[in-house]
């Protein structure tokens, strides 16, 4: 195992992850990172254990929030190809681990970011990226002053967060699969909308800090230009949200600031994502680092929008 990263970088910066935004070259982190990854597969010959393939985790968003989503999917298909022909001499297949950012608190900007829909998106059309899930639901850090962290993962949250990663590494190596449950179709019929899932979910509303009722958000569900007065789960795999009035949108876990800001009520940051939820699915596994603590599947943020007759837009 080899990693190279760097923080509050964006795919382009003065630093980038990716390139210099400077000089449009490659970064110390990927140079790095292509470094690590050859030595590796050149340490696995030496002992007799040649490597097999080639598993990159890759976890990030914040610094490229403004991005539309394809603005950040064609850097990250821009990053994963550069890749892939400079470790072509090794002659490994590569597979990718895609997670969802958390996002931010209120002080900032939520986290109804392009790109936390866009990685999701592109594992979904790639047989060699796997989408591992979101990571809302990890504790976030605690500064000495007692400030809560409203982005930033503690060092709990990171030992969460990397069994997750591993857990869907070992599913793909044993060749079975890891794919987080997804919405699969959604109708509007005027208050009420049906949500159906690809696999069993349930609310587990006892597990994450309950938002403030100010927010507008119940369980995690945000409608727009409306309030949601009730969630159910009427059959296993499907969820119904009810609205004061039919909704424009219906958003799970993918929740902005803007309008919270300015009505001015920005203290809630509770060391959580503002966009966060409860929906999780049905079967969870035992953690095998933290022993009793049991790892929830949470389910990933999603947005769908509505036209007139109560129809998911697409497109």
């Amino acid at each position: 195992m080899r990693t190279a990263g760097i923080g509050g970088q964006g795919f382009v910066d003065k630093n980038g992850i990716y390139r210099y935004a400077l000089n449009g070259e490659k970064s110390h982190v990927y140079v790095n990172l292509i470094a690590a990854i050859q030595h590796g597969a050149a340490l696995s010959y030496a002992r007799g254990r040649p490597a097999s393939k080639i598993f990159i985790a890759f976890s990030h968003g914040e610094n490229d929030r403004a991005m539309s989503g394809a603005a950040y999917e064609e850097h990250l298909l821009a990053l994963m190809a550069d890749i892939e022909a400079d470790l072509s001499e090794l002659d490994l297949p590569i597979h990718w681990f895609l997670d969802q950012p958390a996002g931010t608190g209120a002080p900032e900007t939520g986290n109804n970011w392009p790109n936390r829909l866009a990685v999701r998106a592109l594992c979904d059309r790639r047989i060699d990226c796997t989408f591992v899930g979101p990571r809302y639901q990890f504790p976030f850090y605690t500064h000495e002053d007692g400030f809560q962290d409203p982005i930033h993962t503690s060092s709990l949250g990171k030992v969460l967060l990397g069994e997750v990663f591993g857990s869907a590494m070992a599913a793909v190596y044993r060749g079975d699969e890891w794919k987080p449950v997804a919405v699969t179709s959604a109708q509007r019929d005027a208050q009420q909308i049906m949500l159906q899932f690809s696999g069993p979910v349930m609310l587990v509303p006892e597990i994450l800090p309950r938002q403030p009722e100010e927010l507008g958000i119940l369980h995690g569900f945000y409608a727009s230009r409306t309030r949601v007065t009730r969630v159910s789960v009427p059959g296993p795999d499907r969820v119904l949200v009810e609205t004061e009035d039919p909704a424009r949108e219906i958003c799970y876990a993918f929740r902005g600031s803007d309008k919270i800001i300015r009505n001015g009520t920005v203290d809630h940051a509770d060391a959580y994502a503002l966009g966060r939820g409860d929906l999780v699915e049905a079967d969870a596994f035992d953690s095998l680092l933290l022993p009793g603590t049991v790892q929830h599947k949470f389910v990933a943020g999603f947005q769908v929008i509505f036209d007139a007759d109560g129809r998911p837009k697409t497109g």
